[in-house]
């Protein structure tokens, strides 16, 4: 049975930490927090439906708190958890952070700081430095547009203070190490279980700026995170190819879908291309298009299989 959250209301800040067959990180995410300087906070850990002995070894620990579930309800589930359980402690933020996060002693005082100078900020981020090249960023924000769909990443730090200087209400930032502040959440919402994991954190920020509400990167704030530049699981592809469609259905017109749709076409050819020698990966990949077309979200283990007769049609190469 799940463990309540019974001492978060003490908090102003819950932090959730999700876990999945990875106890060994979020042992060491949860060192990390030790160290912090930010006191008044709690944690709670999220179990999805680990099988790797990883609920033994977390309730071991002291001062978490733990939820375990019987079954893997992808990112956005576990998280949505975590949001609920924010909102009924009433913690003023709720911090979603990766378990392969390793967290400033400084970041969460200096995330809190500037959340509580700016009302509207409903979302914000630390800047994620790469956890092999520790001065490498990976991310310091991003920003969207609607019409044309487009997402450009921030390639240094001064373009993304420009950003949120020019309108803050279209900043997307990711879920890695992500600061809510809980009042939002009844406006806001919840975040999206058809997509499970992947583009989640794109679609949120989207949706909070929609509502009216600013997203912040605090460049003083950092976190160090994990990062894979190579060939990566079957269902990562699976979910991005289908996340994306998925996502931009949501938040677009018709004809402005159709764009995202063929573009997303061209970038699918492209990767099956890049997979060549990886079939489960092409198959997963010609899955994800194929849900993502029709509109079907969930878990990966319940993936539709594309029609044999399409599949020619996806795997084209492009002619330069």
């Amino acid at each position: 049975m799940p463990k309540p959250c019974a001492d978060v209301s003490k908090a102003r800040v819950l932090i959730v930490l999700l876990n999945w067959n990875g106890h060994a990180k979020t042992v060491a995410c949860i060192a990390a927090l030790r160290q912090m300087d930010f006191r008044d906070h709690r944690i709670l850990v999220i179990d999805n439906g680990s099988t790797d002995g990883s609920v033994e070894a977390l309730a071991a620990i002291e001062d978490i708190e733990l939820i375990r579930h019987g079954e893997n309800l992808g990112f956005t589930g576990g998280c949505n958890r975590g949001l609920r359980e924010a909102q009924e402690c009433g913690a003023d933020y709720v911090w979603l952070l990766n378990n392969d996060a390793e967290v400033a002693p400084d970041c969460l005082s200096r995330l809190v700081a500037v959340a509580d100078a700016n009302p509207r900020a409903a979302l914000l981020s630390p800047v994620l430095y790469d956890s092999a090249e520790r001065e490498h960023i990976q991310h310091a924000g991003s920003r969207y547009r609607l019409t044309p769909p487009c997402i450009d990443e921030a390639a240094d730090l001064a373009t993304a203070q420009a950003w949120q200087i020019e309108d803050a209400r279209r900043v997307v930032l990711w879920g890695t190490a992500l600061l809510v502040r809980t009042a939002a959440l009844a406006q806001i919402g919840l975040l999206d279980e058809r997509l499970f994991a992947y583009s989640e954190d794109t679609e949120y920020s989207i949706r909070c700026g929609e509502a009216g509400f600013e997203k912040l990167t605090v460049t003083d704030a950092r976190v160090w995170h994990d990062w894979n530049d190579g060939i990566r699981s079957p269902y990562y592809y699976y979910y991005t190819v289908r996340n994306g469609l998925l996502m931009w259905r949501r938040h677009l017109p018709l004809v402005d879908y159709l764009r995202v749709l063929r573009w997303t076409l061209a970038r699918t050819r492209s990767v099956l291309a890049d997979l060549d020698a990886h079939p489960q990966h092409r198959e997963a990949c010609l899955s994800g298009f194929w849900d993502g077309l029709r509109q079907h979200g969930g878990d990966y283990d319940n993936r539709g299989t594309m029609p044999a007769l399409l599949k020619p049609f996806l795997k084209r190469r492009q002619h330069a």
